[in-house]
């Protein structure tokens, strides 16, 4: 998505650069110079143009940054005594990351985000027909992505054929910071068709992009720490995001707990549809988490886990 956002970009300042004729975007702004782009004004000397030229440094920030101190937190002050050899599994849930970063990705952007590039550039989406400042675009943008986000947790959940990929991530016994990278390569080529089609349907500025997924994925390894936030951090935290203690209520085996906590970024979706669960029914230090058919040693392996919707039952 980001190399995407940054094509996105720079097609725009060609756009604008080169003389070509634009039609009115945001806030019906004529076109002229070179701090239009995309349809978009720019705002403070073009916000978005800064973030899609810092987007490396904002991917370090939202992404390795909260791997590095999660890892840190769990390693001195673990909240759960790990059930499973931490190194093998940890290697493991990272291996899963590395076919999706070094296979899906590079086929998606080749074959599907130059599409969206296209669209973009191109001044196609609902918000370069509103007359909006940059800011609420980008606050709406974080907002849409996090629905979809949760509308596609939630068919996770709610059909077969999509639970058996999804609980690839759930069947792991130990949710720590790790956890957050064990998704099935078939999650996030679905996970990336749907929110591909949501930027370009709304026509999302490639910096609202880039905050968005660096916001996503800060949150995703905060909550999924194997850490505990002190009560009263947590409570004010958890009317904003989903914690630690939140989103592990939803890694429970149980599935009425299981289907519950799904927000990923914010939690007003799940106050919003009723699938909001304060506190899960055991004590979280010692309640089990993960999918009980699939809770044997043997069955953590990442030959397993990329097999493993192939195999087993399809109810839940």
């Amino acid at each position: 998505i980001w190399s995407a956002c940054t094509c996105a970009a720079n097609r725009g300042r060609a756009h604008t650069g080169g003389g070509r004729s634009r039609p009115s975007g945001a806030a019906g702004i004529a076109p002229g110079p070179a701090r239009y782009l995309g349809g978009f004004p720019l705002p403070g000397g073009g916000l978005d143009s800064f973030l899609t030229e810092h987007q490396r440094l904002i991917g370090i920030l939202g992404y390795y940054g909260p791997i590095a101190v999660m890892l840190a937190w769990e390693l001195a002050l673990p909240f759960r005594r790990a059930g499973q050899p931490r190194l093998a599994r940890w290697f493991d849930n990272l291996l899963l990351t590395c076919i999706i970063a070094l296979g899906v990705a590079p086929l998606l952007t080749l074959v599907g985000w130059s599409v969206l590039v296209e669209r973009w550039g191109d001044g196609f989406g609902l918000f370069h027909r509103l007359s909006l400042p940059y800011w609420a675009v980008l606050a709406l943008s974080l907002l849409a992505l996090d629905l979809v986000g949760y509308a596609m947790h939630v068919a996770n959940h709610v059909f077969p054929p999509f639970w058996r990929y999804h609980r690839v991530h759930h069947a792991d016994r130990d949710v720590d910071v790790s956890t957050g990278l064990r998704f099935h390569p078939f999650e996030a080529v679905t996970t990336a068709l749907t929110q591909g089609a949501a930027i370009a349907l709304l026509g999302m500025p490639p910096g609202a992009v880039i905050v968005a997924a660096a916001l996503g994925a800060t949150v995703l390894m905060l909550q999924h720490g194997n850490v505990a936030v002190p009560p009263w951090l947590d409570r004010l935290l958890r009317l904003v995001v989903p914690t630690p203690a939140y989103h592990r209520i939803h890694h429970s085996t149980w599935q009425p707990e299981t289907d519950s906590n799904f927000g990923a970024t914010f939690v007003f979706w799940d106050h919003l549809f009723g699938t909001y669960r304060a506190a899960a029914r055991a004590d979280q230090r010692s309640m089990p988490l993960g999918v009980t058919e699939f809770n044997g040693p043997g069955q953590q392996t990442l030959i397993a886990l990329l097999l493993l919707p192939f195999r087993g039952s399809r109810a839940r």
